[in-house]
């Protein structure tokens, strides 16, 4: 069977296997989609555990509003508002230095914000610690400062290898704001400071039940940095995941787990409770819910780097593009498999068999073998002795570069120079090689000039 009949085949087959495929998945009920989108749509609730519909009714009621925010939040956010709460809950957000200032300066006018991501911009916490003046001390009530756990305490001794120097702007900024923490099974803790006079909830989260997450708790940050007044509000095994800081009138809360806020948490008894009482630090005013300034966290992390601030909610790579349409996806993925076909049959050798070759053997030593038994057999000493002498020159010539035209004192002088070898050596082998040229030897003399030469090259520098 030829190549062109194996190809033909095989790719007529895959054509079925893809229509068979489509056809089932046409008529295939919708699955679930274990993605964290961070929507809000009512029809896909079911089909997207993890959007944040459910949150969003769940923050509707008659005695307030809750606006819906369509554009960034510098134009969107008013300026002359009280009492109101700005919430964000997403895998990051986007923004630039104009829309943080906005967002600061909106809290500070006695308004809360709620702020539950993935990732937070070092642009913003900047914002906060460009205070230069002296910290003071937060005071609480009595029953808040009994309990050190309700109020983080300022850290005396920072590790001053978790923060990085700013140097244009002369402050500190942590190194990592946010952390990663891996568990199948995670507690998560809110307990609020009694000066809020709010009540506590618990919250446990069961990874057998649903898919395995990372969660993301806060770095231990030089708190002496901040301007405002920092207070611990929910634990995630221990680790932070949750605080706020008091700004003048208003207040920025500070979450790193927006999953425990999708529609699958909320479904939970406990996590309606935890999140319950969250909310519960909102202003009793409207609420302006802010869904478009939603972005990845990847991006976020890009715009933060380069400090542009510039993603746009639909920035897509054409991959992305085409992975997420079904139909432009399979099309991806059926030219990917064509490809494979084509590499699988074309790579087979289209030309003869290269023979293999025996191996090169060094035949020069048996060749030496060989003359030096045919003249000893034929008891020619003094042709070998003659040889052998000659060899040893043509050795001095190449190795010491020394003309060996005239072997005077002079010649043995600069040969035990660069051999290293006393004179007498080498001049017992030159006088030996005078004799060998002068008169016949026998197998005695043969033998003894031979080892004289051996003693030589083994010495020999």
């Amino acid at each position: 069977m030829s190549n062109k009949t194996i190809i033909g085949i095989s790719t007529g087959l895959l054509l079925c296997v893809m229509a068979l495929f489509f056809y089932l998945q046409k008529n295939k009920k919708p699955a679930l989609a274990w993605s964290e989108t961070y929507e809000e749509k009512k029809e896909d609730r079911i089909k997207n555990p993890y959007d944040v519909s459910v949150l969003r009714e769940c923050l509707s009621g008659n005695d307030f509003k809750t606006i819906d925010l369509d554009k960034k939040i510098s134009e969107a956010l008013p300026k002359n508002v009280q009492n109101t709460n700005y919430v964000f809950v997403g895998e990051a957000i986007k923004g630039d230095s104009a829309d943080w200032q906005a967002l600061l300066d909106y809290a500070k006018n006695g308004n809360t914000v709620f702020w539950a991501s993935k990732y937070f911009p070092k642009k913003f916490f900047k914002l906060i610690i460009e205070k230069k003046e002296p910290i003071e001390d937060v005071v609480l009530p009595e029953e808040t400062i009994n309990n050190q756990e309700d109020t983080l305490s300022y850290q005396e001794n920072a590790d001053s290898n978790n923060i990085i120097e700013d140097a244009t702007a002369n402050h500190y900024v942590s190194q990592a704001l946010i952390a990663t923490y891996y568990d199948s099974i995670v507690n998560v803790q809110l307990f609020l400071p009694d000066s809020f006079h709010y009540t506590s909830g618990y919250f446990n989260y069961f990874g057998q039940t649903k898919n395995e997450s990372d969660w993301r708790y806060f770095n231990d940050l030089d708190y002496h940095d901040f301007a405002f007044p920092i207070h611990k509000i929910g634990n995630i095994d221990s680790l932070n995941n949750c605080f706020s800081i008091d700004c003048d009138k208003g207040r920025i809360i500070f979450h790193s787990n927006p999953i425990l806020f999708t529609n699958v948490e909320l479904l939970e008894k406990d996590a309606t409770t935890y999140s319950a009482s969250l909310f519960s630090l909102l202003k009793k005013g409207d609420i302006y819910w802010d869904k478009h300034n939603r972005i990845k966290e990847s991006e976020a992390k890009f715009a933060d780097i380069n400090e542009t601030g510039g993603a746009t909610n639909n920035q897509k790579t054409p991959l992305q593009y085409v992975l997420s349409n079904a139909s432009l996806s399979w099309a991806w993925y059926s030219l990917l498999g064509m490809g494979f076909l084509f590499l699988v049959f074309s790579t087979k050798r289209r030309q003869r068999t290269v023979p293999v070759l025996a191996e090169n053997t060094n035949t020069s030593l048996a060749f030496i073998q060989s003359i030096g038994r045919l003249y000893f057999n034929k008891q020619e000493h003094t042709s070998l002795c003659r040889t052998q002498y000659k060899q040893w020159q043509w050795f001095v010539r190449q190795r010491y570069g020394l003309k060996t035209n005239n072997l005077d004192a002079e010649f043995t002088k600069k040969l035990a120079l660069s051999s290293g070898l006393k004179q007498e050596i080498i001049q017992h082998i030159i006088d030996a090689g005078l004799y060998i040229d002068s008169y016949h030897v026998g197998e005695t003399n043969l033998i003894q000039f031979h080892k004289e030469l051996e003693s030589f090259y083994q010495k020999c520098k």
